[in-house]
């Protein structure tokens, strides 16, 4: 049943995020981390999970979140380049490229 499995991690993430704006921390953590376990290709929920760790005092964790997060990004950002190249809209693709590095210096670099 396409849809069914990302159904439930979606009330975690909306959970989570009603959570982290609580200030309710380790329930926010709890939460992206259900989401992270669900759907580890999630950047957003790595994201998350790293404030809830980094709030929480576990900088160590929140660390390798965030580090998880940008692969991921990298990846996403890697696969609208290579699709804009395909279809030879190399102005779009480097503008992309620019505009991710200006952002985040090492972004590409986890990829």
């Amino acid at each position: 049943m396409p849809g069914a499995r990302g159904a439930a991690p979606v009330g975690h993430f909306l959970n989570a995020i009603a959570a982290g704006r609580a200030g309710r921390d380790r329930a926010a953590e709890s939460e992206y981390r259900t989401v992270v376990e669900a759907l580890p290709g999630c950047a957003a929920a790595w994201r998350g999970l790293a404030v809830a760790q980094h709030r929480l005092g576990r900088t160590a964790a929140a660390d390798g979140s965030i580090r998880k997060a940008r692969v991921l990004e990298a990846g996403a950002i890697a696969s609208v380049v290579a699709t804009l190249m395909f279809h030879r809209d190399d102005r779009r693709a480097h503008r992309l490229l620019a505009r991710a590095v200006a952002t985040n210096p090492d972004c590409l670099k986890a990829y």
